[in-house]
């Protein structure tokens, strides 16, 4: 399984626990924040994407966002590295977190 594909699993599982109000967003995001440098070590386009959706978790939880509000703000972060990726000098080798947030949101994969 890929490290995109495990994060997404997790996250999966996790939502579950959100739901039933076991776990805070922020708990999730630090669990699959721990998850993926477990798989893949850090890079900096997954720092990036991770910290915002790690801000957008705490203000989720702080109810100072909506859930549309989230899902545009991680889109736009998501377009601006599809849009920057065939440019970047020095890509990693595996962006796990960046893949698997593109595919939560319905996005083409990097690179293609």
């Amino acid at each position: 399984m890929s490290p995109s594909q495990r994060l997404y699993e997790e996250a999966q599982a996790l939502s579950a626990r959100v739901a039933r109000g076991e776990l805070s967003r922020v708990a999730v995001a630090d669990q699959l924040g721990a998850l993926r440098v477990q798989l893949v070590g850090r890079n900096a386009v997954d720092d990036d994407v991770f910290a915002l959706y790690r801000q957008i978790a705490v203000r989720r939880d702080a109810g100072q966002i909506d859930g549309a509000k989230a899902q545009q703000l991680m889109q736009q972060r998501l377009q601006m590295w599809l849009e920057r990726w065939p440019r970047l000098a020095s890509k990693p080798a595996q962006p796990a977190f960046t893949g698997f947030m593109l595919k939560l949101y319905s996005m083409p994969a990097l690179g293609q």
